[in-house]
C-alpha cells in the first residue's frame, strides 16, 4: 500500500515531466522506468536475501540441536559401554576373592587394595576394541581415591613441590615413577574411565627406565593384539607384593617398592591366554622372554586369577599368538 508521502511526490514528479520538452520528456521517463526496475529487483533481492539468510539461521539451529542429540546419546552410549563391562569384569575377570577381601569399583576398573603396602595388589580391567576409535587423551589428574577406606597413597608418596616466589613450581622427586597398573591408554574411549585410571590407587612406584619403556611396550603389546584380532581381552596386572619390601622412604605413607610386576590376559572368545613378570627395571631382553604362564603367577602370589578360565590354558605360555606377524620371527631366549 502506497502512503500519501509516496502519492503526493509521483504527483510531483508526473507534473514536471508534463513541463519538459518531448525529447527531455522522453529521455527522463525512460530514466523513470530504468530506476523503477532498479528498485524492483533490489526489493526482490532484498527479499531473497532475507529469505536466505533465515534459513541459514534455521539450518544452523537444527544443526546445534543436532549435535547437542548427539553428544547426549554419546555420553549415554558410553555409560550404557561401562555398565556392560563392569558386568561382564565381574563374571569373567576378576580374581577369587577371600572372605575379608573387600573391593573398589570404579566405571571400569576393579581393584583390591592393600592398605599395608599402600597400592593395589591387583587392577582388573577390559581393553575394548573401541580403543582403536577412542580419541580422549592423557589427563594428568593424578588423585587420591575416596573409596579407598583406609585411604589411598597421596602425592606426597612420590614427590613434594614448592611453589616458589615466582610463581614456578620447585619438583623433589623420590626416583619413582607413578606407574600405572590399569593404563590409561586402555580407556581411550571413554574419558570417565580414563579419568579414573589416575586414581592413585591405581598406581604403583616404578622405576622410569621401566616404567616409560619396557612396560610400556607391554601395555602396547595388548592393546595392538585388541585391535588386530577386534576382540575384548580381560587383564588383571599387580606388583608382586611380600613381606621385608623396602619402602621410599621419604613417602607420607612408606609406600613399599615391588621388585616385580605381572599382567595377566584372557581372549576369552578364541580361547587364549598369558602372563608377564617382569622386574622393576629397565628390560633389556625381549617381551617374550618375560612370557609365563598363568598358573606360576597364580603360584607366586596366591591368587586364582580367572577362576572361569579351563585349567589347560592356564599353563600357557606361548607367547606367539600374541605377537604380530613381523614379531613372531624374532624371538630371543631369556638367559
Amino acid at each position: 500500500m502506497k502512503t500519501k508521502q509516496t502519492v503526493t511526490s509521483n504527483l510531483k514528479n508526473e507534473y514536471y515531466f508534463m513541463q519538459l520538452k518531448p525529447s527531455q520528456s522522453l529521455f527522463l521517463r525512460l530514466l523513470k522506468v530504468l530506476l523503477i526496475i532498479v528498485s524492483l529487483h533490489t526489493v526482490k533481492s532484498s527479499a531473497a536475501q532475507d529469505s536466505t539468510l533465515k534459513a541459514l539461521q534455521e539450518t544452523e539451529l537444527k544443526i546445534e540441536q543436532i549435535r547437542l542429540q548427539e553428544s547426549q546419546l554419546l555420553q549415554r552410549l558410553e555409560a550404557l559401554k561401562l555398565q556392560n563391562l563392569r558386568t561382564d569384569l565381574k563374571l569373567y575377570g576378576l580374581p577369587e576373592l577371600a572372605p575379608q577381601d573387600e573391593l573398589v569399583e570404579h566405571s571400569a576398573m576393579t581393584i583390591l587394595y592393600s592398605e599395608k603396602h599402600e597400592q593395589a595388589a591387583w587392577v582388573a580391567h577390559m581393553i575394548l576394541p573401541d580403543i582403536a576409535s577412542g580419541m580422549v587423551g592423557r589427563t594428568n589428574d593424578f588423585r587420591p581415591d575416596s573409596l579407598v577406606k583406609t585411604g589411598s597413597s597421596v602425592e606426597q608418596d612420590y614427590f613434594l613441590k614448592d611453589t616458589l616466589s615466582d610463581g614456578t613450581i620447585k619438583y623433589d622427586g623420590f626416583g619413582y615413577d607413578r606407574g600405572h597398573l590399569a593404563p590409561s591408554a586402555d580407556f581411550r574411549w571413554s574419558l570417565k574411565a580414563l579419568s579414573e585410571s589416575y586414581l592413585y590407587s591405581n598406581m604403583s612406584p616404578q622405576k622410569p627406565d621401566f616404567n616409560r619403556d619396557s612396560w610400556a611396550r607391554l601395555e602396547d603389546l595388548m592393546r595392538a593384539y585388541v585391535q588386530e584380532h577386534q576382540t575384548p581381552l580381560y587383564v588383571v596386572t599387580g606388583p608382586i607384593l611380600r613381606d621385608g619390601l623396602p619402602v621410599i622412604e621419604r613417602s607420607r605413607n612408606q609406600v613399599s617398592i615391588p621388585f616385580y610386576y605381572y599382567k595377566l590376559a584372557w581372549d576369552k572368545e578364541n580361547g587364549k591366554c598369558i602372563a608377564f613378570l617382569m622386574p622393576n627395571r629397565q628390560c633389556e631382553s625381549p617381551l617374550e622372554s618375560y612370557a609365563v604362564s598363568i598358573d606360576s603367577v597364580e603360584s607366586i602370589t596366591g591368587f586364582n586369577f580367572f577362576p572361569k578360565l579351563d585349567e589347560a590354558l592356564e599353563a600357557s605360555k606361548d607367547v606367539k599368538p600374541w605377537q604380530s606377524a613381523r614379531e613372531q620371527g624374532d624371538v630371543a631366549p631369556f638367559t
